[in-house]
């Protein structure tokens, strides 16, 4: 009961203690690549930090413990921030990945 109050003050802004211990159930070997707090709990930076390379490996390992956890039909990879957060989707569940790639004059979708 103690560990369902102290998640619940810790996380609660961001999402239920349920969930989060769901997720948590899901991390394999993702877990080894990132940096956690006690918790378990990345930190993420935002915006454009000086670790950016981090920020991005956290989001790819993000992605396939929700992968693993979810269930959905298509993974969407919208800019290259999130292209290997997309890979390791894909790699994780198998579903089919739509990379979007923003050029100056068009825009182009390719599925994987």
């Amino acid at each position: 009961m103690l560990i369902a109050v102290i998640l619940k003050v810790v996380i609660g802004h961001v999402m239920e203690p349920s969930d989060y211990c769901r997720y948590r159930d899901h991390i394999y070997a993702d877990f080894r690549y990132m940096n956690v707090n006690d918790l378990g709990c990345m930190e993420f930076a935002g915006g454009y930090p000086s670790n950016l390379n981090e920020e991005i490996n956290n989001y790819s390992v993000t992605a396939g413990v929700v992968a693993r956890a979810e269930e959905f039909d298509i993974i969407h990879a919208h800019d290259w921030l999130t292209y290997p957060a997309g890979i390791h989707a894909k790699q994780v569940s198998g579903k089919p990945c739509v990379f979007m790639c923003m050029l100056p004059t068009t825009t182009a979708a390719v599925a994987a």
